[in-house]
């Protein structure tokens, strides 16, 4: 199976709301095709739904996604590689403010300069 088919295989297992089998197909993508676009995906899917763990729970898996967001984003920076990772900067900032009611403005600061220098590389990868 090709990368492309895999994860036109993954899709379609999202549809169906299949997470396992999804979660497979993006991990075995990254093993197999490591490359921009599947880091991303891979990235992005553990970020939004989590980790299915062989128990049938799901557990937080932001860290993990995060740290897949920005492999790809070294590989090649693109918007929505950008746009992925100012979502999930601005869901932790959100997150912490939910636990403690202080906007924490250490994370807002993080984001900042995080949002900075993907605006940078932005005009840099454009050339």
């Amino acid at each position: 199976m090709t990368p492309a088919e895999r994860n036109a295989a993954a899709m379609e297992c999202l549809s169906k709301q299949d997470f396992a089998g999804a979660q497979k197909l993006f991990f075995d993508n990254t093993r197999t095709a490591p490359s921009h676009e599947t880091y991303n995906n891979l990235g992005y899917f553990l970020c939004t739904e989590g980790l299915e763990c062989r128990s049938g729970k799901t557990r937080y898996a932001g860290k993990l996604g995060f740290s897949y967001l920005l492999k790809a984003e070294k590989l090649k920076c693109t918007s929505v590689n950008q746009s992925n990772i100012a979502g999930e900067l601005e869901k932790r900032r959100a997150e912490k403010f939910c636990k403690t009611g202080i906007d924490d403005p250490d994370i807002c600061l993080s984001a900042l300069h995080h949002a900075e220098l993907a605006s940078r590389n932005a005009v840099r990868c454009s050339d």
